[in-house]
Protein backbone atom coordinates (compact mmCIF):
# COMPACT_ATOMS: atom_id res chain seq x y z
CA UNK A 1 0.00 0.00 0.00
CA UNK A 2 1.27 3.32 -1.08
CA UNK A 3 0.56 6.35 1.91
CA UNK A 4 -0.30 9.44 0.17
CA UNK A 5 -1.41 12.78 2.06
CA UNK A 6 -2.78 15.79 0.25
CA UNK A 7 -3.58 19.17 2.30
CA UNK A 8 -6.25 21.56 0.92
CA UNK A 9 -9.67 23.41 1.07
CA UNK A 10 -12.66 22.45 -1.20
CA UNK A 11 -10.88 24.55 -3.80
CA UNK A 12 -8.55 21.63 -4.40
CA UNK A 13 -11.06 19.02 -5.53
CA UNK A 14 -9.96 19.77 -8.96
CA UNK A 15 -6.27 18.82 -8.56
CA UNK A 16 -6.99 16.58 -6.29
CA UNK A 17 -9.44 14.60 -8.81
CA UNK A 18 -6.31 15.37 -11.53
CA UNK A 19 -3.65 13.63 -9.54
CA UNK A 20 -5.71 10.87 -8.48
CA UNK A 21 -5.91 9.73 -11.85
CA UNK A 22 -2.79 10.47 -13.40
CA UNK A 23 -1.63 8.08 -10.02
CA UNK A 24 -4.41 5.35 -10.05
CA UNK A 25 -3.23 5.02 -14.23
CA UNK A 26 -0.06 4.38 -13.68
CA UNK A 27 0.65 2.98 -10.48
CA UNK A 28 -0.31 -0.46 -9.96
CA UNK A 29 0.17 -0.94 -6.32
CA UNK A 30 -3.12 0.18 -4.50
CA UNK A 31 -2.85 3.96 -2.84
CA UNK A 32 -4.17 5.32 0.43
CA UNK A 33 -4.93 8.77 0.15
CA UNK A 34 -5.25 10.71 3.58
CA UNK A 35 -6.81 14.20 2.97
CA UNK A 36 -6.00 17.12 5.60
CA UNK A 37 -8.66 19.84 5.78
CA UNK A 38 -9.76 22.48 7.42
CA UNK A 39 -12.82 25.01 7.79
CA UNK A 40 -10.70 28.41 8.11
CA UNK A 41 -14.01 30.88 6.97
CA UNK A 42 -12.92 32.88 9.49
CA UNK A 43 -9.85 34.31 7.47
CA UNK A 44 -11.50 33.66 4.35
CA UNK A 45 -15.10 32.54 3.12
CA UNK A 46 -13.44 30.90 0.50
CA UNK A 47 -11.37 28.59 3.07
CA UNK A 48 -14.32 25.98 3.19
CA UNK A 49 -13.25 21.98 4.31
CA UNK A 50 -13.33 19.44 1.54
CA UNK A 51 -16.58 18.36 1.89
CA UNK A 52 -18.04 14.86 1.87
CA UNK A 53 -19.61 14.37 -1.22
CA UNK A 54 -16.09 15.22 -2.79
CA UNK A 55 -13.98 12.84 -1.25
CA UNK A 56 -16.81 10.08 -1.94
CA UNK A 57 -16.22 10.95 -5.42
CA UNK A 58 -12.70 11.01 -5.12
CA UNK A 59 -12.69 7.25 -3.58
CA UNK A 60 -14.83 6.11 -6.49
CA UNK A 61 -12.61 6.98 -9.05
CA UNK A 62 -9.38 5.59 -7.26
CA UNK A 63 -11.61 2.60 -6.65
CA UNK A 64 -12.82 2.59 -10.18
CA UNK A 65 -8.75 1.68 -11.33
CA UNK A 66 -7.90 -0.52 -8.03
CA UNK A 67 -10.98 -1.84 -5.50
CA UNK A 68 -8.56 -1.61 -2.49
CA UNK A 69 -7.40 1.91 -3.23
CA UNK A 70 -8.94 4.20 -0.08
CA UNK A 71 -9.26 8.43 0.31
CA UNK A 72 -10.09 9.35 3.87
CA UNK A 73 -10.61 12.97 4.78
CA UNK A 74 -9.61 14.34 8.35
CA UNK A 75 -10.56 17.14 9.74
CA UNK A 76 -7.39 19.13 11.70
CA UNK A 77 -9.65 22.37 11.87
CA UNK A 78 -9.07 21.73 15.86
CA UNK A 79 -5.25 21.08 15.58
CA UNK A 80 -5.08 24.10 13.51
CA UNK A 81 -6.98 26.28 15.84
CA UNK A 82 -5.54 25.22 18.68
CA UNK A 83 -1.58 25.39 17.00
CA UNK A 84 -1.26 27.91 14.39
CA UNK A 85 -4.18 30.49 15.34
CA UNK A 86 -3.25 34.07 14.58
CA UNK A 87 0.16 32.68 13.51
CA UNK A 88 2.37 35.15 11.17
CA UNK A 89 1.65 32.31 8.40
CA UNK A 90 -2.11 32.93 8.18
CA UNK A 91 -1.37 35.71 5.80
CA UNK A 92 1.31 34.49 3.89
CA UNK A 93 1.97 34.32 0.14
CA UNK A 94 0.63 30.41 0.77
CA UNK A 95 -2.94 29.55 1.97
CA UNK A 96 -2.46 28.27 5.93
CA UNK A 97 -3.42 24.87 4.05
CA UNK A 98 0.66 24.51 3.54
CA UNK A 99 1.11 24.23 7.23
CA UNK A 100 -1.03 21.09 7.66
CA UNK A 101 1.58 18.66 6.46
CA UNK A 102 3.05 19.54 9.88
CA UNK A 103 0.35 17.48 11.62
CA UNK A 104 1.67 13.84 10.35
CA UNK A 105 2.82 13.19 13.66
CA UNK A 106 -0.39 14.01 15.36
CA UNK A 107 -3.00 12.35 13.54
CA UNK A 108 -3.42 8.63 14.72
CA UNK A 109 -3.38 6.15 12.31
CA UNK A 110 -1.19 7.88 10.05
CA UNK A 111 0.69 5.26 8.97
CA UNK A 112 4.78 5.24 9.57
CA UNK A 113 5.86 6.40 6.03
CA UNK A 114 3.58 8.46 3.79
CA UNK A 115 4.49 10.32 0.90
CA UNK A 116 3.24 14.41 0.78
CA UNK A 117 1.82 15.82 -2.34
CA UNK A 118 1.17 19.64 -3.06
CA UNK A 119 -2.49 18.92 -5.04
CA UNK A 120 -0.83 20.27 -8.24
CA UNK A 121 1.87 17.72 -8.89
CA UNK A 122 1.19 14.68 -11.26
CA UNK A 123 2.48 11.65 -11.77
CA UNK A 124 3.99 10.66 -15.06
CA UNK A 125 5.10 6.96 -13.89
CA UNK A 126 4.04 4.38 -11.09
CA UNK A 127 4.76 6.12 -8.11
CA UNK A 128 6.35 3.05 -6.21
CA UNK A 129 9.45 3.84 -7.70
CA UNK A 130 9.61 6.87 -5.33
CA UNK A 131 7.04 5.18 -2.53
CA UNK A 132 10.07 2.14 -1.92
CA UNK A 133 13.10 4.57 -1.23
CA UNK A 134 14.38 3.43 2.01
CA UNK A 135 14.45 6.25 4.37
CA UNK A 136 14.25 4.49 7.57
CA UNK A 137 17.20 6.51 8.82
CA UNK A 138 15.66 9.51 7.85
CA UNK A 139 13.04 12.21 8.69
CA UNK A 140 12.28 12.44 5.17
CA UNK A 141 13.70 12.75 1.58
CA UNK A 142 12.91 15.43 -1.07
CA UNK A 143 13.69 16.73 -4.14
CA UNK A 144 16.11 19.62 -4.72
CA UNK A 145 14.24 22.68 -5.96
CA UNK A 146 15.09 23.60 -9.48
CA UNK A 147 15.60 27.54 -9.23
CA UNK A 148 15.36 27.59 -5.83
CA UNK A 149 18.56 26.06 -5.17
CA UNK A 150 20.17 28.25 -7.49
CA UNK A 151 18.53 31.27 -6.71
CA UNK A 152 18.33 30.92 -2.35
CA UNK A 153 20.80 28.78 -1.39
CA UNK A 154 22.41 25.39 -2.76
CA UNK A 155 20.15 22.79 -0.41
CA UNK A 156 16.84 24.73 -1.06
CA UNK A 157 14.01 21.80 -1.66
CA UNK A 158 10.92 21.74 -3.34
CA UNK A 159 8.45 20.98 0.00
CA UNK A 160 5.55 20.06 -2.60
CA UNK A 161 7.04 16.21 -2.24
CA UNK A 162 8.29 15.07 0.60
CA UNK A 163 8.51 11.39 1.72
CA UNK A 164 8.12 11.43 5.64
CA UNK A 165 8.96 9.05 8.07
CA UNK A 166 6.50 10.02 10.69
CA UNK A 167 7.48 7.59 12.92
CA UNK A 168 11.25 9.02 13.24
CA UNK A 169 9.68 12.68 12.75
CA UNK A 170 7.68 11.13 16.41
CA UNK A 171 10.87 10.02 18.26
CA UNK A 172 12.99 13.52 16.98
CA UNK A 173 10.02 15.39 17.72
CA UNK A 174 11.10 17.82 14.63
CA UNK A 175 7.59 18.94 13.14
CA UNK A 176 6.83 19.89 16.78
CA UNK A 177 10.08 21.82 16.87
CA UNK A 178 9.56 23.29 13.45
CA UNK A 179 6.40 24.46 14.71
CA UNK A 180 7.29 26.12 17.71
CA UNK A 181 10.55 27.97 15.74
CA UNK A 182 9.19 31.66 15.36
CA UNK A 183 8.30 31.58 19.60
CA UNK A 184 11.94 30.45 20.91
Amino acid sequence: MINILWCGNKKVFDGALTQIISITNRTKEPINCYVFTMNLTRLKPEYEEIDDEQIDFLERVAKSKNIDNKVTKIDVTKIYEEEFKNCKNENAYCTPYTLLRLFADKIENIPDKILYLDIDMMAHGDISELYNIDIDEYEYAAVKEKYGSKLIRPDYINAGMLLLNTKKIKETRSFRKSKNYDKN
